[in-house]
């Protein structure tokens, strides 16, 4: 599978002792008891839902070019950013 290491990359140095470093070693947590935790601080995301937005945010800028239309669409696309927190 794929790995987002750039996500995790600073819980996987707060949790690496200098003699077994998770980022040139590795790390399974067999099971949950043996898990590490995330640095201080962070968050993790799940993702539950994917929309498929491009009429939602592409509506209403019928004749709109340029900047006013690029305008419009960031604010469509911040309004529904922000559905989701």
């Amino acid at each position: 599978g794929e790995s987002n290491l750039h996500c995790s990359y600073g819980s996987n140095q707060y949790n690496s002792p200098t003699e077994n470093t998770i980022l040139e070693y590795g790390f399974l947590a067999k099971t949950t008891s043996v898990e590490v935790p995330a640095a201080p601080g962070c968050r993790g995301y799940v993702t539950e839902q994917v929309t498929e937005v491009p009429a939602t945010v592409t509506h209403g800028t019928g004749p709109l070019a340029g900047m006013p239309r690029c305008d419009s669409v960031q604010a469509i696309d911040n309004a529904l950013s922000r559905e989701c927190d």
